[in-house]
This record gives structure tokens, C-alpha cells and sequence, in this order.
């Protein structure tokens, strides 16, 4: 209850009954009822003035009850005190303060959890299957000898039946070769060359034996002639042999003669190589020969012809991955890079070459 409200409501009442009445009885009952309500007044005024103090000092700072208004209602009623009797005084009312409400905090939303994608499996790769490796083709055993056959072309004695396999030797055309009763994928014949076993390409062999070339007589030839009569005399032997015989097809004379020469001196050698078209070597020219021979013989072969080579006109002698050249005879034998085979690093043969 406001306490100046209370003061105007008991002055607006005590003042016009104060006028109006003039009897003594009628002016203490309104007086006991002034000093009643002022008793009201007051009570209530310092029961709410603690809480209004708690209030404002939790809430807003600016809402206060003006000290004058508190002030002037207790000089009222020490005014009136005078006037009226004695009262039993009213026992103080204590009020306890009401807690304040404690703000709760409002729970924060939480964030919803996201869904974690599934990682999405990669197709596993189907196993290819792996080409299957080529079978290695085997080398027949020696079959059974069946006749004779003739080269028609210069060509390649392999000791396997396919190009993949090593040169035996090699054969000029119309050189005569045993053949046997073997032949693979019906294109490589097995054939035997002196003491040695290879394979050839059937489209360069005949059954028929063909008719010897009528050799040419040119001035070539008149000195090969003549070089044969002086190694006749020097007791180098140039005359026809026929384990030679039909290598010499495709040959310059002058390597015929030493071809000849050779064959004449190591009688033990069976089997020769003579002219290889392409390649733009010495035996594509008709100036080289492979005696087929290894081991010591083959260096006895190789020696002999170093020692005769200005008779017979040698130019280059190869064996066992060493050379000796006319030019350089100075050096003697060098060593030469590996060529990979026994018979590309001349361990096979003896290669000659007649310029």
C-alpha cells in the first residue's frame, strides 16, 4: 500500500468530520480510526520498503521510493501522536525476504548428428587371364637317313628347326646335304653336313642336283691361275678338292684358290661355308670362307693361314673372338667384343677373308 496515498485517504476524512461533528464522543472514535489507519499505514510502509529496496537492487536501479514521501508521513504521525490515547503497541510483524527466483539456463540445442556416408566400395578388378608363353620347341633326335638333297640358294644350317636357333653353318647354292626322315612343321629338314647335324628351310633344297656354272675365264682368273702355279711351287695346293667342291659357287676366284688351299692342307675339315647374299659382308661379295672346325685343330687351321696369307692374298683371319688383319699385322691377334654365340664369336669356325 502506498504510504502517501494512505496519509491523503485519513486527512480527507479526519478534516470535514472534524468540522461537521462537534460532540467529544464523536471526535475520539474519529480520531482512534486516524490513528489506526496511520498505525496501517506505516506497518505496511516498512514491510514493503525492504522488498522495493531488494527489488530495485536485482532489477532496475532507477526505481526508487522517494525518501521525502517516508519522511513527511512520520512527522504526520508523530503530529497526531498527541492527540490521541495511548495505544497497545502492535507487535512487529518480521517478514522474511522471498527468494528471488534463480534464472535457469536454457539448454542450448544441441546439433543434431550429420550421417556419415558409407564409403562406397571399388569394384575389385577381375583377374585377366595371362597369355599363355609360346612352348619351346625341342630339338628332334637324328632321324633316319632317307637320300640326298641339293641347296638352291645360299642358306643357313641352324642347329634347331626355326629362326631362333644358332647357325651351324652356312651353305652356298648347289651344295649337296644328307637328309633323314625329319622334318618339323613341314618346312625345316633335318640334314647332316659332314660330321655336323642342322636344320633347313626346305624351299632352298632340290632332289635334283643342279648342273654346274661354266666358269668364266677373265684376267681374274689368268692371275689366279698363275697365283695357283706359284703356290704349287711353294707347296700350297690349289687344285680342286671335294669336300670344298661345292662351296665354291659364288666365289671370286682368288678365294677359291685359297679355299682350295685350305681344304687340300687340313684334309681332317668336312665341311665349309662360302656366299651369303645381303648383309654387305665378305660373304655377300664372294670373298670369304668358314672352315667348320674348333677347338686346338682350329687354331692350327687359323695359324697356317696367317702364315700364308700373302700367298694365298688373305686379307682378315677370325677364331675364338680374336683377329689378325693384314693391315695391322703388327698387333698380332686382338680381341673382339662378344657377340652373344659361340658361332657370332667364331669359336665354331675359322672365318677367311681373300681380297
Amino acid at each position: 500500500m502506498n504510504p502517501r496515498r494512505a496519509i491523503e485517504e485519513v486527512e480527507s476524512i479526519d478534516r470535514p468530520a472534524m468540522a461537521s461533528v462537534h460532540s467529544p464522543r464523536r471526535t475520539r472514535v474519529l480520531l482512534a480510526l486516524s490513528a489506526v489507519l496511520v498505525v496501517a499505514a506505516l506497518v505496511a510502509s516498512f514491510i514493503t520498503a525492504p522488498m522495493i529496496d531488494r527489488a530495485q537492487d536485482r532489477t532496475d536501479p532507477t526505481m526508487t521510493v522517494p525518501s521525502e514521501h517516508v519522511q513527511a508521513a512520520r512527522e504526520d504521525s508523530a503530529s497526531r501522536a498527541d492527540l490521541r490515547p495511548a495505544l497497545r503497541p502492535l507487535s512487529e510483524a518480521s517478514v522474511s525476504p522471498s527468494p528471488s527466483p534463480t534464472p535457469s539456463a536454457s539448454p542450448s540445442p544441441s546439433a543434431s548428428p550429420s550421417a556419415t556416408p558409407s564409403p562406397t566400395p571399388s569394384p575389385e578388378p577381375s583377374p585377366t587371364s595371362a597369355a599363355p608363353s609360346p612352348k619351346p620347341v625341342e630339338t628332334p633326335p637324328l632321324g633316319e637317313v632317307v637320300g640326298e638333297m641339293w641347296t638352291t640358294n645360299p642358306v643357313n644350317v641352324r642347329t634347331g628347326p626355326g629362326t631362333t636357333f644358332g647357325v651351324v653353318t652356312s651353305l652356298a647354292a648347289g651344295r649337296g646335304v644328307t637328309v633323314t626322315n625329319v622334318v618339323v612343321d613341314d618346312r625345316w629338314q633335318q640334314a647332316r653336313i659332314g660330321e655336323r647335324v642342322g636344320f633347313i628351310s626346305n624351299k632352298y633344297l632340290d632332289d635334283e642336283e643342279p648342273a654346274p656354272e661354266p666358269r668364266r675365264e677373265s684376267a681374274e682368273t689368268s692371275q689366279a691361275s698363275q697365283e695357283s702355279r706359284e703356290s704349287d711351287a711353294s707347296g700350297v695346293s690349289t687344285e680342286s678338292c671335294a669336300a670344298a667342291a661345292s662351296v665354291e659357287s659364288g666365289l671370286t676366284d682368288r678365294t677359291v684358290n685359297a679355299l682350295r688351299a685350305i681344304c687340300n692342307e687340313f684334309p681332317n675339315i668336312s665341311s665349309y661355308g662360302g656366299y651369303r647374299s645381303g648383309g654387305g659382308s665378305y660373304h655377300s661379295s664372294g670373298q670369304a670362307i668358314d672352315a667348320m672346325i674348333s677347338g686346338e685343330a682350329g687354331w692350327e687351321v687359323a695359324r697356317w693361314v696367317r702364315d700364308n696369307a700373302s700367298r694365298l692374298g688373305v686379307i682378315e683371319v677370325i677364331y675364338a673372338q680374336k683377329i689378325w688383319t693384314a693391315q695391322r699385322a703388327s698387333e698380332g691377334w686382338r680381341s673382339m667384343s662378344d657377340r652373344g654365340s659361340a658361332s657370332a664369336n667364331h669359336y665354331d669356325h675359322v672365318h677367311v677373308s681373300v681380297g
